[in-house]
């Protein structure tokens, strides 16, 4: 199984995202630096992690492998920017 951090990279370069654009989508725009330092990443915020990456690829035609995918809550689509966002 990959860690997150790898799964996190694959997807920034999959998409030509910026780090801080993906941490934008849970409100924490250093998240992605954070976690490349070493930041503990509770199972909880790494399910919601996993299910926001799943749910981006599914809305731009693209699936995840079955180690990206995660069972997690509250997802919330943005419609002014039409970017998933986490709910609490």
């Amino acid at each position: 199984m990959t860690t997150l951090l790898t799964d996190i990279e694959r997807f920034l370069d999959r998409h030509k995202m910026a780090a801080t654009t993906f941490g934008a989508l849970f409100g924490d725009r250093h998240f992605v630096r954070q976690v490349r330092a070493g930041r503990r990443v509770w199972s909880q915020t790494e399910a919601k992690v996993r299910k926001a990456m799943s749910d981006y690829e599914n809305q731009h035609g693209l699936g995840l492998t079955a180690n990206a995918a995660s069972d997690a809550g509250g997802i919330i689509h943005n419609r002014s920017t039409s970017a998933p966002s986490i709910s609490a």
